[in-house]
């Protein structure tokens, strides 16, 4: 028979992982982007050629960078609070879900920022 506690850990211990690759994935994704856009608009303008706007879709992109550092700052936070509340009966002023589903929200942000502009992105082409 296995022992709970040690199965509770170990599926602590992959859901941080998994948080982890979250936020990797978040920046790179809004990150790469903006140096695409960056470096496709340096390339037109040397030619001479007119540059579509870009400016809603990278101001989508930064937008999903910002909210991705919202999203490790809530986390951090998170994990903080739940260290913190180790053995207290006190648990504090504010619950450590609040944390987390501010991570959880700022998560969405930064995706539907991506997918905002991608949109912005492909419309100006």
């Amino acid at each position: 028979m296995s022992d709970p506690s040690q199965h509770w850990i170990e599926t602590y211990k992959s859901l941080l992982s998994l948080s982890v690759e979250g936020f990797k994935y978040l920046a790179l994704i809004n990150g790469g982007a903006i140096v695409a856009l960056l470096a496709y608009v340096a390339n037109v303008s040397s030619k001479g050629v007119p540059v579509p706007d870009l400016h809603f879709a990278l101001f989508g992109f930064a937008s999903g960078l910002g909210f991705c550092g919202l999203t490790i700052i809530s986390g951090y936070l998170t994990q903080l609070k739940l260290l913190n509340e180790i053995g207290r009966t006190n648990k504090g002023l504010i619950p450590h879900e609040a944390f987390l589903y501010s991570a959880i929200t700022f998560y969405f942000l930064s995706l539907a920022s991506f997918c905002t502009g991608t949109w912005y992105a492909l419309r100006a082409f």
